[in-house]
């Protein structure tokens, strides 16, 4: 048995503290703000800039002071093989399995010193409900605070966050998702234990989030900023990592550096000093649970290694997972914090609302929709035709996409698929599946907001453009 397995069930944690790997060893340091013995630093979004651009890469050895823990391979692939295990059949969200693996963040996270519970009632957790095939569900999400250290900045928070959740059992298989979003969530616990381990506290207060049902829907970091436990007005930046352990070289793809101008100056620097290429993207994407945040005015931050065959798939296993490359990204992640924690309260990230990205339902089809809260009302037994609390809602469709091209509008519901009912966000995703990867038409039954009236679309579903 793994160790990490069998100290999970006897209830204890494993050691280790997080770091980056790099291609001749297995960990790397990660930069810190300068010793607070040594003069006063320039705090400017420019002087960050500059010194991130011009930093050297850390050499593979012991964290110099000031700076973290490493983060290290070993220790993501421990947590990994843990919640890519078939102890927790895949972590569907509203399972045991989901639970267990909710509790088993929570263990983990009640070992590092200096982590404080951020969930509701001085717990780990924040409970939400949800819904999922017309049944009601609960989830929550799991939430660790580091206080910040400076009077004037402990108020303002920086969220780092991963969903947990995946898509469970099916077909006599478990879908473990170890890179989506294991991969993530290992990473993270990771980062939370390394910045714990400093010996300079953040300025400001960390958040450390994993959120559950975000394949449901982005359900639970929808809950959360609909009910903060720390001020959204006071939230810095949401650091998101979804899918983070398939790197690929060193190119790694940064989504929505659009939402705040000083992003652009500042990680390009930090990417080379960490070894990596890193591929921007300035638009934010309705995907995974940065997007929450934005919709709310907080500037975001989304890494992510890209899609591949084995996304949504049963093969999504830890064997495929590369530890060292989630390792390496985690360590950005960590200087990205360290970075934007250096600046004082007025030279903060400014927010930027910035361009929708494509809405990506699989790796190779795109629709052009963005999706909210499912409906609110429920659902009428004598009317099959009337939106229940499953219906997937359009919140925003993008100029010129091929759902604004089928006539699809901001507020419609979505009640069927080829005469199929839809009943949930899962079941329109499968739905619309590229059979092939080529371009189809699909029969969609939408409720319009304007009135009880229903519309039938034509939709062609397409090819994403990478």
């Amino acid at each position: 048995m793994h160790r990490a397995a069998a100290l999970l069930i006897a209830g204890a944690l494993a050691g280790g503290l997080p770091g980056c790997a790099s291609d001749s060893g297995q960990e790397v340091a990660f930069g810190g703000r300068a010793d607070p013995s040594a003069a006063t630093p320039d705090r400017s979004p420019a002087s960050a800039a500059a010194a991130a651009a011009t930093v050297p890469a850390p050499a593979t050895a012991a964290a110099p002071a000031g700076s973290a823990e490493p983060i290290t391979a070993d220790g993501v692939r421990e947590h990994l093989e843990v919640l890519a295990s078939d102890l927790f059949q895949g972590r569907l969200a509203g399972t045991l399995g989901e639970r267990r693996a909710a509790e088993y963040i929570r263990s983990v996270l009640e070992s590092i010193e200096g982590l404080e519970p951020g969930g509701d009632g001085g717990t780990w957790f924040q409970d939400f409900p949800f819904s999922r095939w017309l049944l009601p569900q609960r989830s929550r999400n799991v939430i660790a605070l580091l206080p910040g250290s400076d009077p004037a900045l402990a108020a303002e928070t920086i969220v780092i966050g991963a969903h947990y959740d995946h898509e469970g059992p099916g077909g006599g298989a478990v879908f473990n998702g170890a890179d989506d979003n294991a991969s993530g969530s290992a990473t993270l616990l990771e980062i939370a234990a390394a910045l714990a381990a400093r010996r300079e506290r953040p300025r400001r207060t960390l958040a450390f989030h994993w959120y559950g049902a975000e394949e449901s829907g982005l359900e639970g970091s929808a809950h959360y900023v609909g009910h903060p436990l720390r001020p959204l007005p006071e939230t810095v930046l949401m650091l998101n990592l979804d899918m983070v352990g398939r790197l690929r070289g060193r190119t790694l793809m940064v989504g929505a550096t659009g939402s705040s101008p000083l992003f652009p100056l500042l990680l390009p620097g930090l990417c080379r000093r960490e070894g990596l290429v890193m591929k921007e993207e300035p638009r934010v994407s309705g995907n995974s649970d940065h997007w929450s945040f934005f919709r709310r005015g907080v500037p975001v931050l989304f890494l992510f290694t890209g899609f591949h065959d084995d996304y949504h798939q049963v093969s999504d296993e830890t064997a495929r997972a590369n530890a060292v490359g989630a390792a390496r990204i985690g360590a950005l992640a960590a200087s990205i914090v360290l970075a934007i924690d250096t600046l004082d309260s007025d030279e903060r990230p400014a927010f930027v609302r910035a361009e929708r990205g494509k809405e990506r339902w699989t790796p190779k089809a795109w629709i052009g929709v963005t999706l909210g809260s499912p409906a609110a009302s429920p659902p009428a037994a004598d009317d099959p035709g009337r939106a229940s609390a499953d219906n997937p809602r359009v919140d925003d469709v993008e100029p010129g996409g091929p759902a604004e091209r089928a006539g699809l509008r901001a507020g419609d519901v979505l009640l069927a698929v080829d005469g199929q009912p839809v009943q949930g966000y899962v079941t329109l995703r499968d739905a619309l599946v590229l059979r092939d990867f080529e371009a189809r038409a699909l029969r969609l039954l939408v409720s319009r907001r304007d009135g009880d009236a229903l519309a039938e679309l034509e939709l062609t579903v397409e090819p994403e453009v990478r």
